[in-house]
């Protein structure tokens, strides 16, 4: 399982050493990786839609989808994203990713 948290543009904000490493994510350079750098064309367009619905209407969504794993090879996860949220209004987006 991996835990993130994503600006509300969708760029990573923290995670851990260990996640970042699994996903092929440079540490040193986080704020430069975006959570749709994740998927490849078949499942950018669903990511967009879900992440964009949960930081307009503040709900958590969840889907399947085929994720990139150091920008090459794909790997089928199940992906989590829930807002979060400051005082109303959402100030950024929980990723969680398992399987």
């Amino acid at each position: 399982m991996i835990h993130a948290r994503l600006t509300i543009d969708g760029a990573f904000a923290a995670i851990s050493d260990r996640a970042a490493s699994r996903l092929g994510l440079a540490g040193e350079r986080l704020a430069e990786h975006y959570f749709l750098d994740l998927f490849g064309a078949g499942c950018r367009s669903k990511a967009q839609v879900l992440f964009d619905a949960v930081v307009r209407q503040g709900q958590p969504r969840a889907f399947d989808g085929q994720m990139l794993l150091d920008g090459i090879s794909e790997r089928a996860a199940h992906i989590a994203l829930a807002p979060i949220r400051e005082d109303a209004a959402v100030d950024g987006v929980m990723l969680v990713i398992t399987r």
